[in-house]
């Protein structure tokens, strides 16, 4: 994932996590967990999609197997 994304209020984008092992081979088949810090300003749904709902920003983490990696969401008007 990138390390900032900025997405205009009342858009949406989807994001994607790609697991991979320590040779870097993708590892299908996993559960990724999506939260958002602050859901007043950045909704996320099991798919990885997020809206933007109000102006601000928010960390989006896509989590698996204990592994965590994280997005800054920053809504503009």
């Amino acid at each position: 994932m990138p390390d900032s994304v900025s997405l205009p209020r009342t858009q949406t984008m989807r994001l994607e996590a790609l697991l991979v092992d320590a040779a870097g081979n993708e590892l299908g088949g996993r559960t990724i967990h999506w939260t958002s810090s602050d859901t007043a300003r950045v909704k996320v749904v099991p798919g990885g999609t997020i809206t933007a709902t109000d102006i601000g920003s928010s960390l989006v983490k896509a989590s698996s197997e204990g592994r965590v990696d994280s997005v800054k969401v920053i809504v503009t008007p």
